[in-house]
């Protein structure tokens, strides 16, 4: 029997699905986050084995895995790809086995439509964007992590609404209904104590992207959250639109839109999806067959050839 192991390392979380060449679930398993520039990268491969040996537990373990496909975020140049594939190697697979490593949205894509060509769109606690022409060619846009980029992402919503919140309070912006809630949500009493919660003991990212629930859920009655999220939904269609010109894309052009930010709000998808309409005439927000983890696995298989339908891929159920 062979078994594919698909990873997908993110800001926030790592899941590890192993499929059969039938493509029938193995196991599954989550742990902490492995992205390389959220967690030291010693952190990254424990959480990563942590997760993958969740998801071998019912197959003896992962010498049993014959091929692995790894969709990380924060990958940038070949010296990342080198640390994640450092990090793999110290999970306790076989030698020699063959090891994928590519950007978590190009997961998000080849699950989300299925290994169809298009664009793949991830809007987590980062963002990045990523697209396949039916000629194989690839292009990316954004995915320059939280100094650089992850514009639109759950970080960026929790960091603007942050940045309205404390400029309402010293006289440069108008008055928001961010200011109680996003204290409430920090476990703070003041506003002059948001610098010290965001910068020590050291900064980190993940508290400040947990807040985009909370500007996402304002922004339905708020002018200046709405324009928060309005303003990161158009620089997720900026990017969109970027893979599609350098792709040379036209007509409809399926989008796979995965991650918290984008899969569970609604406003998200509207302000999004009326960006497109605006920019990129044809481009759509498509139903997603299955999650980025299931996209790992299904690109882990294929490097052994073994091929699995859009359909098939439909019916896996993943705690994703």
């Amino acid at each position: 029997m062979t078994l594919a192991l698909g990873i997908d390392g993110g800001g926030t979380r790592t899941r590890c699905l192993i499929l059969d060449e039938q493509g029938g679930i193995v196991g599954f398993g989550s742990a902490g986050a492995s992205k390389p520039d959220a967690v030291d990268a010693v952190v990254g491969a424990e959480n990563i084995r942590l997760a993958a040996e969740a998801a071998a537990r019912s197959c003896g373990g992962l010498a049993a895995v014959d091929t692995v496909f790894a969709g990380m975020g924060g990958i940038a140049s070949d010296d990342d790809i080198a640390v994640i594939a450092a990090m793999i190697d110290r999970i306790g697979l076989r030698k020699n086995i063959p090891i994928g490593i590519d950007y978590d949205v190009r997961i998000a894509l080849a699950g989300g439509l299925g290994g169809v060509p298009g664009i793949g769109l991830i809007v987590g606690t980062g963002s990045s964007c990523y697209g396949r022409s039916a000629a194989g060619d690839s292009w990316r846009s954004g995915g320059w992590g939280f100094i650089f980029d992850d514009a639109g992402s759950g970080f960026y919503l929790g960091l603007q609404g942050c940045i309205a919140v404390i400029r309402a309070y010293d006289g440069r912006a108008p008055q928001t209904a961010l200011t109680e809630p996003l204290l409430h949500a920090a476990g703070l009493h003041r506003i002059t104590d948001l610098m010290h919660w965001a910068y020590h003991p050291s900064l980190n990212i993940g508290k400040i992207a947990a807040l985009a629930p909370l500007v996402l859920q304002v922004a339905e009655t708020d002018p200046v959250a709405y324009a928060i999220v309005g303003q990161g939904c158009d620089e997720l269609c900026t990017m969109i639109c970027a893979v599609a010109h350098n792709l040379s894309l036209s007509g409809d052009i399926p989008i796979a839109a995965a991650g918290s930010v984008v899969e569970n709000s609604t406003l998200t998808r509207k302000l999004l999806t009326a960006a497109l309409q605006v920019r990129l005439p044809g481009a759509y927000l498509a139903p997603l067959i299955a999650p980025p983890v299931v996209g790992a696995a299904f690109l882990a298989l294929q490097q052994l050839g073994v091929m699995l339908s859009a359909d098939h891929l439909a019916t896996l159920e993943v705690d994703a």
